[in-house]
């Protein structure tokens, strides 16, 4: 059986990533475009996983 780098990388973000889905009202969508793109990042998804991480690591706030 030949290597299936399609299957490989479907099982690798099964077993090493959680997937988030988020709802937020249609009109928020053109303010957090903007603010990540301010914030310099290529996508919300990388801006949200920034502003994840920063409150994971605060440790003033009771965070983990």
């Amino acid at each position: 059986m030949a290597f299936d780098k399609k299957e490989y990388d479907k099982k690798y973000v099964a077993e090493n990533y959680w997937r988030i889905n988020l709802q937020v009202p249609k009109n928020w969508k053109a303010k957090i475009t903007q603010k990540a793109k301010e914030d310099g990042k290529e996508s919300i998804s990388a801006w949200i996983k920034d502003i994840i991480q920063e409150k994971l690591s605060d440790n003033s706030g009771g965070g983990h």
